[in-house]
């Protein structure tokens, strides 16, 4: 069960990394739009999670974790 979570991940990540990268090669950035979208699929927690990781480990900028009275939230901030 745990192999299965990190492949998951790691399947995530790599689509997101995919896709930032055939952005990148086109000149343009991500929109916020983009990015729900593409979490749209997952568990808002883990997505949530997944950016948090990736932002903490070096992959990707731009996403913050932001606590509200209802919870944590991440936002982002794109360039």
């Amino acid at each position: 069960m745990i192999q299965w979570r990190k492949m998951n991940y790691f399947v995530i990540m790599y689509l997101l990394l995919k896709r930032l990268y055939s952005l990148l090669k086109q000149g343009q950035s991500i929109t916020n739009n983009q990015l729900e979208q593409l979490g749209s699929q997952y568990n808002a927690k883990y997505w949530q999670y997944i950016l948090m990781d990736m932002t903490k480990n070096g992959y990707i900028t731009g996403v913050t974790k932001v606590t509200r009275v209802s919870g944590e939230t991440v936002k982002y901030h794109n360039a």
